[in-house]
């Protein structure tokens, strides 16, 4: 997923406490002393930083600083946050979504770690400063994975074209306030994660209590569209002054 709009970035690490071998690139869009917020989003299969920063630039925040991580694993091209086996993609694969995702449990809670650990250095980095977490596909769903299980409030939590099959067991627990805005994005069109993993997203959240923004987009297929990054434009603003 990449955009013509041209997004300058520097880079650094955030390493995992436990393990100083593992570590995530990060790279930052819009360096500001103070931001208005720090929004952290994390790239899909076979993507890398380059994507999101596109989709950042995209969104007009100038005031927001964005940190963009590459995901722990190289894939086929890009990055990956969790396994996902080559057969999945067949259509005769017997293997659904949460057992892929129990199949990844422990790259899911590898990548959940380091992503906690890039949140506390922000949270050292810029104290006082909204934090916002969000993600597309895969990072979607580790977004969501990482964002209900952190300790610490978050301005907002948005994901776009995912799926959470891990949700009831997640949310149950979750730390995070019920207040905590969340945005779930996906087009009708999407042939690589079905809209009616969505829409049963949204659902779950609303039923954990969450009031969920579920936009849909007619006719988009497994990408993102000007009319949906408009409408999570205005999400994230109206979190802010909220």
């Amino acid at each position: 997923m990449h955009y013509q709009r041209r997004a300058e970035l520097t880079t650094q690490i955030a390493r995992n406490a436990g393990n100083p071998d593992r570590m995530l690139i990060t790279h930052r869009f819009q360096e500001h002393d103070n931001p208005r917020a720090v929004c952290v989003i994390l790239h899909g299969l076979g993507d890398s930083h380059l994507g999101m920063a596109g989709l950042a630039a995209e969104l007009r925040l100038e005031e927001f600083t964005f940190m963009l991580p590459d995901a722990p694993d190289p894939y086929v091209i890009g990055y990956s946050w969790y396994t996902i086996p080559e057969e999945f993609f067949t259509s005769a694969s017997p293997m659904s979504r949460k057992e892929l995702v129990e199949s990844s449990r422990e790259d899911v809670g590898r990548s959940r770690e380091l992503v906690h650990r890039l949140l506390s250095e922000i949270l050292d980095q810029f104290p006082g400063t909204p934090v916002i977490l969000g993600g597309f596909s895969q990072g979607g769903l580790i977004a969501l994975d990482a964002g209900f299980q952190w300790p610490h409030p978050l301005a907002a939590i948005f994901a776009l074209s995912s799926y959470f099959p891990q949700a009831d067991e997640v949310l149950g627990s979750s730390p995070q306030s019920r207040e905590t805005p969340v945005f779930v994005g996906h087009g009708t069109a999407d042939d690589v994660v079905r809209h009616e993993y969505g829409v049963e997203t949204a659902e779950s959240l609303r039923t954990h209590g969450w009031d969920v923004e579920f936009y849909s987009d007619d006719g988009l297929p497994h990408s993102v569209s000007a009319r949906e990054l408009a409408r999570l434009r205005e999400f994230l603003m109206r979190s802010l002054a909220g």
